[in-house]
């Protein structure tokens, strides 16, 4: 077993518990490998990917879908935006992200406080904005782009581990664990094609299986992927599955298909035209 989380402590201590309810009988001690990322792209260099992404540490490092979107003029001249703003005391443009906003309402909410001076208005009018604020998100090439480049590095690691999996003959973790934060969570589910701009929940995951067959002579033709989101089965809504046929059940994907996507000679129609490192020097507005 492999457990990475990010610099922070907390996320790294949910990572641990996590792994405990998954597998309460696991001995921690016996864990292959614990590793601390630098950043919430979850991006270590020596897996086989550079990690510096110019246009991802300009603008988007923090960003998923909800902060992203706030950013639109369509979500900037509601009447909820100016509401809030008014009821924080600053102008619309003068708003912090309204995520860390909400975080703070529902850490109140779901521990049965009250809200305070604030009001349930404005506990809705948040909510609805940020709702509104990461479908527009999710439907923005520039968003798509960015959520692909920030995740790409972690997505080509994964990819390449299942591969690895299949043709070492020294034995590798069975089961790895990254854990990050709603700004990882989210853009990694925008990056595959299954987010639907919605905040992550507390507890959010994507988990990616591997599915190869016992003879080793169909191992590159036949090994698949499933693709869970929350629990839910999202394999066949992969922007890399959709239109790939399985031969081995129709409920997974090629494992090529998820390898292809991951190279760099794929970004051509996704985030970029010439490949990932050359779109990393672009900028985003």
């Amino acid at each position: 077993m492999l457990v990475r989380g990010t610099v922070s402590s907390r996320t790294f201590q949910s990572a641990v518990a996590f792994l405990h309810g998954f597998a309460p009988e696991v001995d921690i001690s016996r864990l292959v490998a614990v590793e601390m990322a630098p950043n919430n792209t979850l991006c270590m260099e020596q897996t086989g990917h550079q990690c510096a992404c110019t246009a991802v540490q300009s603008v988007a490092l923090s960003t998923h879908s909800v902060s992203y979107g706030q950013k639109s003029s369509v979500i900037r001249d509601r009447p909820a935006m100016h509401r809030i703003a008014e009821r924080l005391g600053v102008t619309v443009k003068k708003l912090p992200r309204l995520s860390n906003i909400f975080d703070v309402m529902m850490t109140h909410f779901c521990h049965g406080m009250t809200v305070g001076c604030l009001g349930a208005l404005f506990v809705r009018d948040v909510f609805d904005v940020i709702g509104e604020a990461g479908r527009l998100a999710v439907a923005d090439v520039n968003y798509q782009r960015l959520a692909r480049l920030k995740l790409q590095p972690l997505l080509y690691e994964i990819a390449h581990r299942m591969k690895h999996q299949l043709q070492s003959a020294v034995s590798m973790p069975k089961f790895v664990l990254y854990s990050g934060h709603d700004s990882t969570i989210e853009p990694l589910a925008a990056a595959v094609g299954v987010s639907n701009g919605m905040w992550p929940r507390y507890a959010s995951r994507l988990v990616f299986e591997l599915y190869a067959p016992r003879d080793e002579a169909d191992l590159h033709t036949v090994a698949s992927i499933r693709v869970l989101h929350n629990g839910r089965d999202v394999t066949r809504q992969l922007s890399f599955c959709k239109d790939i046929r399985s031969d081995v059940a129709s409920f997974l994907c090629p494992l090529s298909a998820f390898l292809d996507f991951v190279n760099d000679r794929k970004f051509a129609g996704g985030p970029g035209e010439t490949g990932y490192n050359d779109e990393c020097k672009k900028l985003f507005s």
